[in-house]
């Protein structure tokens, strides 16, 4: 039993090393990668809305080491990946970490 926990618990604490490393060599062979969040809709105010998503694009950054990452501010997981930021409330995306939106419009992020 003790040799499946000590096995079962390196295996959680290699889990984040392990998959940086293959991002890192893909990332050497020219991938590029490119992180995605979004937020639900709700009733939650703007300023919880983009200290939420951006602590999830700094994630994507640090975890998944993300050379770019898109957001969706406000949007349904059952709306089609096309009709997500059609309506987004300009003001709020530009103080998200992100580079763009769904939509393609991909900006100049100052803070990125």
């Amino acid at each position: 039993m003790r040799i499946i926990l000590e096995a079962a618990l390196e295996d959680i604490v290699m889990l984040l090393p392990r998959y940086q490393e293959s991002l890192k060599k893909m990332k050497e062979t020219g991938y590029e990668v490119v992180g995605y969040t979004r937020k639900s809709k709700g009733e939650k105010d703007d300023i919880i809305r983009i200290r939420l998503l951006n602590l999830m694009l700094e994630k994507l950054k640090a975890r998944s080491l993300a050379d770019k990452v898109f957001v969706s501010p406000n949007s349904s997981a059952d709306d089609s990946f096309n009709q997500r930021d059609e309506k987004k409330p300009v003001e709020m995306m530009s103080y998200l970490i992100a580079n763009g939106d769904t939509q393609g419009k991909e900006r100049t992020c100052h803070f990125c």
